[in-house]
């Protein structure tokens, strides 16, 4: 799930260069629900260290790269 969500993000991620920061907040969701699944976190812990764990990158600093 993560790799599948994961390469959905990046294919063509230059396109997302320049949306809106709603958008982004969409993906970024996205991202956080599947990483949680992937790791089977709870709702309530902090994302941050569950995607440090899986290496990756927040929606907005994968768009920049």
């Amino acid at each position: 799930m993560h790799a599948f969500v994961s390469s959905r993000l990046d294919y063509r991620n230059s396109l997302l260069f320049g949306v809106s920061d709603e958008l982004l907040q969409k993906l970024q969701v996205n991202q956080n629900a599947a990483a949680r699944v992937v790791t089977a976190a709870m709702k309530l812990d902090h994302i941050t260290p569950v995607l440090r764990e899986l290496d990756c990158l927040p929606v907005c600093q994968r768009i920049r790269l």
